[in-house]
């Protein structure tokens, strides 16, 4: 990988000079463009360039790999795609990249607000990432989840214990 375009390019998000940045890495050859480094570097600048269209692309194809960091960005990124769009009104837009960051990486889960669970109504669990972890059997719902899995024997809701202090 050239480290030199990779550095320079760093150093112009460094100094927030985003469209620069784009510019350097745009000059490196395509098989370079997916290395980890260089694909969430690409992702920091098309969020801050707000180019959503290109943003998307990039977290899908990130969010789509085996590496957990590519995950977490691509999960991060939808998320705060989602929470824009749910400012700027667009309800519909949001409820989509909330269930995108959460198909991304389900760890995302941890970092949702209230609000944001609000927003994003039930979520279908298509996939089988994130083993051994406890998931939703069918449906996830802000106000009461279903679980299945380690922690959570048997069916029903999850529950805590009497006298816990929650």
């Amino acid at each position: 990988m050239n480290l030199e375009v990779l550095n320079r390019a760093e150093g112009y998000c460094l100094l927030c000079l985003w469209q620069e940045a784009w510019e350097v890495i745009e000059e490196l050859p395509r098989h370079e463009k997916s290395h980890l480094e260089v694909a969430l570097l690409r992702l920091q600048i098309a969020r801050e360039l707000a180019m959503w269209e290109k943003g998307e692309r990039l977290a899908d194809r990130i969010g789509g790999g085996a590496r957990i960091e590519f995950k977490q960005e691509a999960a991060r990124y939808f998320l705060e795609r989602a929470r824009d769009t749910r400012r700027e009104g667009d309800s519909s837009e949001a409820r989509r990249n909330y269930r995108k960051a959460v198909q991304a990486w389900r760890g995302i889960a941890r970092e949702l607000t209230e609000r944001d669970l609000a927003e994003l109504g039930p979520i279908e669990w298509a996939d089988e990432d994130n083993r051994g972890e406890a998931r939703p059997s069918q449906r996830m719902r802000s106000h009461g989840a279903r679980f299945r899995g380690p922690g959570f024997p048997g069916r029903g809701k999850a529950t805590l214990p009497p006298g816990s202090l929650y």
